[in-house]
C-alpha cells in the first residue's frame, strides 16, 4: 500500500520545479526516497520469487503471468523515477558540509548515513566522496556494523533454508501413533551423525529413544504378542456372554429396587390408609405409579402438566421454586415435586 499510494504522490511533486524545491529542504527527504525504492525492489523480488501473488485466481494462469510481469515492469519503473530525486535529495543534504566538516556528533551520523544511503543505489559524486573523507571514522564503524549484521541474516537464512536434516534417511520417518496431546514417529537415520540428530531433537524439545533390532527378540515379541491378543479375545467372548445372560436378572432387580423405593417413599410422604381394609386394595386406589417417556426438549411442558394434576398433593410454599438469595429449611432441595419422582437412565454408555 505504501508503494502503491505513495510513489505516484512523490513523482507528482517532484515533476513540479517549485514542489521540489519546498521538498528538497527538508533534511530527512532521502530518507523517505531510499525507503521507498527499498520497499519496490524487495516487492519485485518477492514477486519474482513467487512469494507474493499478483491478481491470480483458480484456473487463470495466464493472466496471473501478465499481472506479474506488469507489476514488476512498474516496480522498476518506480525505482529509475526515484532515482533522480534521491540523488538531488542525498546532494542537498550534503551540501552545506561540503565547506565545512560536521562538529557534532548527530551531524556526523546524518553524513554517514546520507553517504551510505548513496552508495546503497550506487550514486556516485565528488561531493559524497569529499563528506566520506571528513566522516571516515564514523563511516567505518558503520560499514563494520552493517557487514555483521549481514552476516548474521545469512546465517539466520541458511538455518531456515534447512528443512530436513541431511543425515535422516529421506522418507524413513513414519507416524506410528497419535493423541491429543503426543505423537510417535520412527525415523532411520545415520550412526555416523546420531550426535546431530540428538542435538537438534534437544533444540526442538523432541524426545529420543534409540531402537535396537534384535532378531530373537523380535520373535519372543511377536509371539508374546499373539498369545495376548488371543487371551484378550477369550476374555472378551467369555465377558460378553456372561452380559448377556445376566443383563435381564439385573435388569429385572434395578426395576424392583425402583419400585420398593418408589412405594416407601409414597408411604412416607402420604401415609397409609385409614382403615385396615383399604391397606390390601392401597394399589391402585391409594398409590399410582407409572413409566414416563418424556420426548427430548419437552421435560419443562411434562412438569407443568404434572405439576397442575397433582398440586393437591403439596401446598405452593413447598413446590414454588426458590430465588438464588433464598436459603432452602425444607430440606427437600431443588428436584422437589408435588409427587414422587425417580430417574430412571437407561442411556448408558
Amino acid at each position: 500500500v505504501g508503494v502503491e499510494k505513495g510513489v505516484p504522490s512523490l513523482i507528482s511533486q517532484a515533476s513540479d520545479p517549485e514542489k521540489r524545491g519546498v521538498m528538497l529542504q527538508g533534511g530527512a527527504v532521502y530518507k523517505h526516497v531510499a525507503d521507498l525504492m527499498r520497499k519496490s525492489r524487495t516487492l519485485t523480488k518477492a514477486i519474482q520469487d513467487g512469494r507474493f501473488s499478483v491478481g491470480k485466481s483458480k484456473g487463470d494462469d495466464e493472466k496471473h503471468v501478465v499481472g506479474r510481469t506488469e507489476a514488476v515492469t512498474k516496480l522498476k519503473s518506480n525505482v529509475d523515477q526515484l532515482k533522480p530525486l534521491l540523488i538531488d535529495a542525498i546532494d542537498a543534504k550534503l551540501s552545506p558540509y561540503e565547506s565545512q566538516a560536521p562538529n557534532t556528533s548527530g551531524a556526523k551520523r546524518a553524513v554517514v548515513d546520507a553517504v551510505l544511503t548513496a552508495e546503497e543505489f550506487e550514486i556516485k559524486s565528488e561531493r559524497i566522496n569529499a563528506c566520506r573523507k571528513m566522516v571516515m571514522k564514523e563511516y567505518q564503524a558503520a560499514q563494520a556494523k552493517i557487514e555483521k549484521h549481514n552476516r548474521e541474516l545469512q546465517r539466520t537464512q541458511e538455518k531456515k533454508k534447512i528443512d530436513e536434516p541431511p543425515y535422516i534417511v529421506p522418507g524413513s520417518a513414519n507416524l506410528i501413533k497419535e493423541d491429543d496431546e503426543y505423537s510417535l514417529f520412527s525415523m532411520v537415520i545415520m550412526r555416523k551423525f546420531k550426535d546431530e540428530v540428538l542435538k537438534l531433537c534437544r533444540e526442538k524439545r523432541l524426545t529420543v529413544r534409540a531402537y535396537k533390532y534384535d532378531a530373537e527378540g523380535e520373535k519372543k515379541h511377536h509371539k508374546k504378542k499373539q498369545q495376548l491378543i488371543a487371551e484378550k479375545k477369550k476374555s472378551f467372548n467369555h465377558a460378553q456372554l456372561k452380559c448377556r445372560h445376566l443383563y435381564p436378572e439385573i435388569f429385572v432387580g434395578w426395576m424392583h429396587v425402583k419400585a420398593v423405593r418408589c412405594f416407601a417413599e409414597s408411604i412416607l410422604r402420604f401415609g397409609l390408609p385409614k382403615r385396615n381394609e383399604d391397606f390390601k386394595m392401597i394399589f391402585p386406589n391409594h398409590i399410582q405409579a407409572a413409566l414416563v417417556q418424556v420426548p427430548s426438549g419437552r421435560e419443562d411442558h411434562v412438569r407443568k402438566i404434572m405439576a397442575k394434576l397433582y398440586s393437591g398433593l403439596a401446598s405452593e410454599e413447598v413446590t414454588r421454586q426458590l430465588d438464588a438469595s433464598e436459603t432452602d429449611y425444607s430440606g427437600f432441595g431443588a428436584d422437589f415435586y408435588p409427587y414422587v419422582y425417580l430417574p430412571i437412565d437407561l442411556n448408558h454408555s
